[in-house]
């Protein structure tokens, strides 16, 4: 089974974290494809047969996506950042899931997060990205997309088919330039082809930091309200209509009218989750200012609610193993 999927390491000038998720992955044989687009080449410190590096400075995230995505030749991908990990053995139930389910494109499992602030500090904080597993399901190309955009999660690191991966980046690179924008290819595109399966077990453990790069780009949102982005927008609302009008054999026009309002209807729905502030928000803001003991209050508040929200998504203590392993990495490679 392992020889049926290739893992796509992608790096932008964190070269430390590449040097661990190769050690997370140093026992498996996984075909490992490694995307760095960082200012310098990668100095590695041993290099394997199974491992192929693609060095391309300067160039979009969707265009040396592209790249190495035409190097892939097994029959299942799956792509991880830099600063994420993802589980050795969930990948393989992934791909057996899709071997005995042709109706499906992509598969993935439970993600869960470490707070990199927290490393230093020297307590690892855990916590649920999600709250619940969603699967989509109906036969219908077009129902699957909508059913993506409402409860939204990302599944740009699922295991996919390559075929379908490949065929939703062909052309991508050289008109797709938004970071943000990019994680929506994987959204729009591969749920036209087949339905999309979550696994009830831990798949990912990903970095949530203040300065990481889904919390620094520019959402879509924001894209949608100025002006400056419009060009980007109308561009990337093209390439998408483009393969839907091939995939489901449909207009253009229908295509485009199709992608708008999902977008539209989406971003409306991020703009009122961001400017909303709940009665819970409002009493947080007062406590907050509270001298000495009110961020104190705050933050053990968080980590009881994390906590709860954690173990009603995820058994942890079934986890425990492949928890232990990351953890031990993360604090290796902080000090």
């Amino acid at each position: 089974m392992i020889d049926k999927v290739t893992l796509i390491l992608i790096l932008h000038n964190r070269h430390k974290n590449l040097d661990r998720l190769l050690e997370y992955y140093d026992e498996y044989n996984f075909p490992i494809l490694i995307a760095d687009s960082s200012v310098q080449e990668h100095q590695f410190t041993k290099k394997k047969s199974n491992w192929t590096y693609s060095y391309t400075p300067g160039v979009s995230f969707p265009k040396k996506i592209e790249i190495v995505l035409a190097q892939v030749t097994t029959p299942y991908v799956v792509m991880c950042a830099d600063d994420d990990f993802i589980i050795p053995k969930s990948i393989l139930a992934c791909v057996s899931f899709l071997e005995e389910n042709k109706d499906y494109a992509i598969a993935q499992g439970l993600s869960i997060r470490y707070e990199k602030e927290s490393l230093a500090r020297g307590n690892i904080e855990l916590g649920a990205i999600y709250g619940h597993i969603k699967c989509i399901e109906p036969d219908e190309p077009l129902q699957r997309l909508y059913n993506m955009f409402e409860n939204y999660r990302a599944v740009v690191y699922a295991v996919f088919r390559t075929y379908v991966l490949q065929q939703s980046y062909q052309g991508a690179g050289s008109q797709i330039k938004n970071l943000f924008l990019n994680e929506y290819i994987t959204a729009f595109i591969p749920i036209l082809y087949g339905k999309c399966k979550e696994i009830p077990i831990l798949y990912q453990v990903r970095e949530y930091a203040l300065d990481s790069d889904d919390k620094t780009a520019i959402d879509i949102d924001a894209l949608l309200r100025e002006k400056q982005y419009a060009n980007e927008v109308n561009v990337f609302k093209s390439f998408i209509s483009t393969k839907m009008a091939a995939i489901l054999m449909i207009s253009h026009k229908k295509a485009e009218d199709i992608v708008d309002k999902i977008i539209q209807d989406f971003a409306s729905k991020i703009h009122i989750a961001r400017t909303t502030i709940s009665p819970k928000k409002r009493i947080g803001n007062l406590i907050r200012h509270l001298p000495i003991v009110g961020p104190w209050m705050i933050q053990k508040n968080r980590s009881i609610e994390n906590a709860k929200r954690l173990n009603a998504y995820i058994d942890i203590h079934k986890e425990k193993k492949e928890i232990d392993v990351v953890s031990k990495l993360l604090i290796k490679y902080n000090k």
